[in-house]
C-alpha cells in the first residue's frame, strides 16, 4: 500500500480502513481466492476484488449534516409522554374507603 502512487491522501486513508485484515503489518495487501477450480480464474477474481477496493476508496463519503428536531416534533413527543404518563397513573387504581 505504501508504494501506491497517484492516490490522494484521503483515499489512501480510506483504503487502509477498508482493507481491514487484508492489510499486513508490512504494508502489503493480501488477497486469497479459492472460488474457482483454475488458478487463472482465481487470479482474475482477486484482481477484481482489488479493483473494487480501490474504486471504493476513491469515492468520497458524503458529509453528515447535523439536524435538530423541529419545535412541532418536540411538542408531539412531549404531549405523547404526558398522555402515556396519565394512562399509567390511572392504572394504579387507588382504592377509596
Amino acid at each position: 500500500v505504501d508504494q501506491l502512487q497517484g492516490l490522494p491522501a484521503g483515499a489512501f486513508g480510506r483504503l487502509q480502513n477498508l482493507a481491514g485484515r487484508r492489510l499486513l503489518a508490512s504494508g502489503d495487501l493480501h488477497f486469497a481466492s479459492d472460488e474457482h477450480r483454475s488458478q487463472d480464474q482465481n487470479r482474475k477474481a482477486v484482481l477484481e476484488r482489488l479493483r473494487e477496493l480501490l474504486t471504493e476508496s476513491l469515492r468520497v463519503p458524503k458529509r453528515r449534516r447535523k439536524t435538530r428536531p423541529t419545535r412541532a416534533s418536540k411538542q408531539r413527543r412531549l404531549t405523547e409522554k404526558k398522555s402515556r404518563s396519565s394512562i399509567k397513573q390511572h392504572r394504579q387504581g387507588r382504592l377509596e374507603d
